[in-house]
């Protein structure tokens, strides 16, 4: 029997089935459309066929893969790899929550909140939404594909109680958002409009997950990262939610069994070209260099991930060597005290007890033990120079201490019964003040505040005049050398005497700049009056401000003088062209003026 096929037919059905081939040399990434009185930018589509032409990300591709590759094996070699996991995860959400601002450390995120201070408990509270949504979105896994729904399910845990809070936690935006500057008239990119981003989302989500398109793994995750920080779908946490994408793209499509790969680390290294090469891609169409880019972080990201995997295994049979051999009875409980450090690096005397179930003593003696050997490290000690607590400049006491020695302070700054002169009593309670130390961080800008706090509660000052640091800057290596020599010769005299020079030149300097100002007043005073014209009224109210507030836009000034746009404008090109304003951000538009002269008196 003779078959007779219809090629014209089956030809027709093999192109449509064919995918859409796009070359990323030619890639066009998209286009502007107008909003109101701003423009958006509207990415392509990315579900497609991609193909390239550049050998290079060949290359880098291969070597990207390869660590990769070492690193999932390395980890499927190292025993009880969960132990490692959790110290892995919170560098991820202390580096990753950093780009966005946060100042919360590695000690910071393994303490309990309530010794964290008061001023930086958001932080905390942040990084600790997003171990916890990461951890989440790894489990979630098992029973979600990565989606918009696991996507948006990880977004609500990131934003919970925290800032961004307000902003739709769990749901794609309904308005528009911005990136960069105050405000969208002057932002450094503004996303699609929101009725765009759940087609967009809808096209990336096909695009990780379509089976019939050939394109490796790290060139599909890296194109969809870039999308994804494009469309930034969400109002806040896009760029956590957007990294954290990687990793848990590789988790999912079993390229790595555990989520050991964070490039949070290399794109805060390399923070502005991370910038630069996004916005290439949407100004340029250079999708070819944030490839590489992207690639060339893979790599080196895998590389350290190994080299830090070696090293715990190292640090582990090293420590578990000499337990064994040095701790005789101790050796069992001091093993699973040890065990515990490794899956949480962060422990109290008590958690010990629990942990090994112990007595009190025999706990506290176990920690005692472990911090002499230098396997912990007290956490609420704080120190001064060095880069840890062994090459300390100076340690302040313990903490315990802290409050007795605070209180004796404040009873000395108002003990009425001891007659010591004011600025004798000021310059001993700053040297204690700086040797108690009793916040973990600040202490030399609240330390030199006290100064100028202490004389205006006393009545020496009407108004907080008299600022130590220039003098105290200036003679910097002599300000510490003179605070030490207290603490290790007992000088008490040398610093009081450099206290007192410095309170008397800054109090001359102070006199000389305010005798400067009132001549500098009452100079353009004169020249507005005399050269003005009808101008001269609100170019007085505008002066009179400067003083106050020695910047200012146009915008500001049409408000401060209660004027239309043009002649706020044509005031403030005035005051440029005479020398009292200079224009300091160089930009054509949202320009902001300083008042140079009076600026000048005080550098």
């Amino acid at each position: 029997m003779r078959v007779k096929v219809n090629l014209v037919n089956f030809k027709f059905t093999f192109l449509l089935n064919m995918p859409d081939i796009k070359t990323i040399e030619n890639f066009k990434a998209g286009r502007f459309e107008k909003g109101y009185n701003y423009r958006y930018f509207v990415p392509e589509t990315v579900n497609h066929q991609w193909q390239w032409a550049d050998g290079t990300i060949n290359e880098l591709l291969e070597k990207a893969s390869i660590k990769l590759g070492e690193l999932n094996s390395f980890a499927r070699l190292v025993p009880n790899i969960d132990l490692f996991m959790e110290l892995h995860v919170t560098k991820e959400a202390v580096i990753s929550s950093r780009i966005e601002g946060t100042q919360t450390n590695m000690d910071e995120a393994l303490l309990p909140e309530e010794e964290i201070r008061p001023e930086k408990r958001n932080d905390w509270r942040e990084v600790q939404n997003y171990t916890k949504a990461l951890n989440n979105a790894i489990r979630d896994l098992e029973t979600l594909p990565l989606s918009s729904r696991l996507f948006r399910k990880t977004h609500e845990t990131l934003m919970q109680g925290v800032r961004g809070e307000q902003k739709m936690p769990g749901d794609f935006r309904t308005s528009q958002n911005w990136i960069g500057g105050a405000s969208i008239a002057d932002a450094a990119f503004i996303p699609p409009a929101h009725t765009y981003v759940n087609d967009l989302m809808g096209d990336l989500e096909n695009f990780l997950h379509n089976g019939n398109i050939h394109v490796p793994a790290l060139i599909r995750i890296g194109i969809a990262h870039y999308q994804f920080e494009t469309i930034h779908p969400f109002l806040d946490g896009n760029g956590r939610i957007g990294r954290l994408m990687i990793t848990l793209y590789l988790v999912s499509e079993k390229i790595l069994e555990k989520p050991l790969l964070y490039l949070s680390v290399f794109f805060e290294r390399n923070k502005s070209l991370y910038y630069d090469n996004l916005t290439r891609v949407r100004e340029k169409n250079d999708l070819t260099t944030w490839l590489k880019h992207f690639l060339v972080g893979v790599e080196q990201t895998a590389t350290q991930a190994v080299d830090t995997l070696s090293k715990v295994l190292m640090l582990k049979s090293s420590i578990e060597t000499e337990i064994t051999m040095e701790m005789g009875k101790r050796s069992h409980t001091a093993l699973i005290l040890l065990n515990e450090l490794f899956r949480h690096p962060a422990v109290s005397k008590t958690e010990a007890q629990e942990i090994c179930n112990l007595s009190k003593k025999a706990a506290g003696d176990l920690v005692n033990i472990f911090n002499e050997r230098g396997y912990l490290r007290e956490t609420s000690q704080n120190w001064i120079g060095g880069a840890s607590i062994a090459d300390a400049a100076f340690i302040p006491p313990a903490h315990t201490y802290v409050n007795d020695l605070m209180g004796d302070l404040e009873n000395f700054l108002h003990n009425g019964n001891i007659h010591v002169p004011a600025l004798i009593r000021i310059g001993i309670a700053h040297y204690q003040f700086e040797t108690i130390h009793p916040f973990l961080d600040g202490n030399g800008r609240i330390g030199r505040l006290m100064i100028t706090l202490y004389l205006v509660s006393e009545k020496i000052l009407e108004k907080p005049l008299l600022y130590l640091s220039v003098f105290f800057e200036r003679n910097k290596s002599l300000y510490y050398d003179n605070l030490t020599r207290v603490r290790e010769k007992n000088d008490l005299t040398t610093w009081l005497k450099h206290f007192l020079v410095g309170v008397e030149q800054t109090a001359t300097q102070a006199v000389d700049t305010l005798s400067k100002v009132l001549m500098l007043k009452s100079s353009i005073e004169t020249e507005i009056t005399m050269e003005m014209g009808k101008r001269s009224h609100t170019a007085l109210i505008l002066l009179n401000e400067l003083f106050r507030h020695p910047a200012v836009s146009k915008t500001e000034a049409q408000e401060i003088c209660n004027l239309s746009k043009k002649a706020a404008g044509d005031l403030v090109n005035i005051f440029n062209e005479r020398g009292y304003l200079r224009e300091i951000t160089g930009n054509q538009r949202n320009q902001v003026f300083i008042f140079d002269p009076y600026v000048k008196l005080f550098e």
